[in-house]
């Protein structure tokens, strides 16, 4: 029924899900805006927005990601395929809508 994913595996996504969770720790409570990388500056003065909505899809990346082994004892390959997919659409969608709400383009980027 699973695929039997190696022990790297497992331990990769373990600790990549940790690593999600942390970072939306540090940007929520911590306010560390820097870690979201050089998108641009803020159209407003919407920080915490920013911040809630950014660490929540963190911990949700991080959530995701930490289920992968344990979808995989249950489920087969491909439902964690299927998983997988919907965490990199879901985030093509999310970083798309929140540079083009929250922040301006700066000119470094092209």
């Amino acid at each position: 029924m699973d695929a039997n994913l190696p022990i790297w595996f497992n331990l990769t996504t373990y600790f990549l899900g940790v690593a999600f969770l942390f970072l939306g720790y540090k940007i929520k409570l911590k306010r560390q805006i820097s870690l979201l990388g050089s998108i641009g500056k803020l159209k407003k003065k919407d920080l915490n927005t920013v911040c809630k909505l950014s660490s929540v899809y963190s911990v949700l990346l991080g959530a995701n990601i930490i289920t992968i082994p344990i979808v995989n004892l249950v489920f087969n390959l491909y439902i964690v395929m299927a998983l997988v997919g919907v965490a990199i659409v879901g985030s093509m969608i999310f970083w798309l809508t929140l540079s083009k709400v929250y922040f301006t383009p700066s000119a470094k980027q092209f």
